[in-house]
C-alpha cells in the first residue's frame, strides 16, 4: 500500500488541517522521496528530530531513531492551543498524535 493511501485512510475521519506533520523514519523517508509530492527542504545535517520536507498538506520531520515501520501523524501547539480552546467551548474531541503502521 502507499505511503498516501495509508494516510489517507488513517486521517479520512479527521479534519486534515488540524495535523500538519509527521514524523518518519529513514525508511520511510526513502518511499517518500519517490512520490513526485515529496519536496525536499534544504537542512545541512540531522540533530535530533529534522524537518526535511513536505508531503501532501504535511510537513515531514526525519527521527533516524523512529522504528521503519511508523509514521507518526501530529499538530504543531497552535493547533493544539486551538483544539483546547474547542474543547472547552464546544466539547469538540482533543487530538491526539496518530501512529501509523505501513506494514
Amino acid at each position: 500500500m502507499k505511503i498516501s493511501d495509508k494516510l489517507s485512510e488513517v486521517t479520512s475521519h479527521l479534519n486534515d488541517d488540524r495535523y500538519n506533520y509527521l514524523i518518519v523514519s529513514v525508511a520511510v523517508l526513502n518511499i517518500l522521496d519517490q512520490d513526485n509530492r515529496f519536496i525536499y527542504c534544504p537542512y545541512s545535517q540531522i540533530n535530533g528530530i529534522t524537518k526535511v520536507g513536505n508531503f501532501m498538506w504535511y510537513e515531514v520531520y526525519l527521527d533516524i531513531l523512529m522504528p521503519p515501520t511508523e509514521i507518526l501523524i501530529y499538530c504543531d501547539r497552535s493547533i493544539t492551543r486551538n483544539n483546547k480552546i474547542d474543547f472547552l467551548l464546544n466539547g469538540d474531541e482533543l487530538l491526539k498524535e496518530k501512529r501509523v503502521n505501513i506494514n
